[in-house]
């Protein structure tokens, strides 16, 4: 039996009895190959951590307000009330990135 990797960044979720690994640091995740010892694993964890993997934007804003036009009205106005109260919480806050 090999011992768990514990490294830096590294995040390990198990859904439906899968394993999925992924690097993770602040906003960026990339998918990791499952075996963690293998050397496919460690080049893909070392390209994250070095910034020679990009990761995979998988929608943008424009892609976001498209879809949010096609939803029902009752989603709508139930996101609306979300909407609001966020507003109200976050009209103060500065985000920097």
């Amino acid at each position: 039996m090999v011992k768990d990797i514990d490294l830096p960044y590294l995040e390990t979720k198990v859904v439906k009895g899968r394993v999925y690994n992924y690097f993770r640091k602040g906003l960026v995740r990339i998918p990791l190959p499952r075996n963690k010892n293998s050397r496919e694993f460690n080049d893909k964890y070392w390209e994250a951590r070095t910034g020679k993997s990009k990761a995979i934007v998988k929608t943008t804003v424009a892609k976001t307000i498209e879809l949010y036009k096609k939803l029902k009205k009752s989603t709508k106005t139930n996101y609306e009330r979300h909407f609001k109260d966020i507003i109200k919480k976050m009209v103060t806050k500065i985000f920097v990135r």
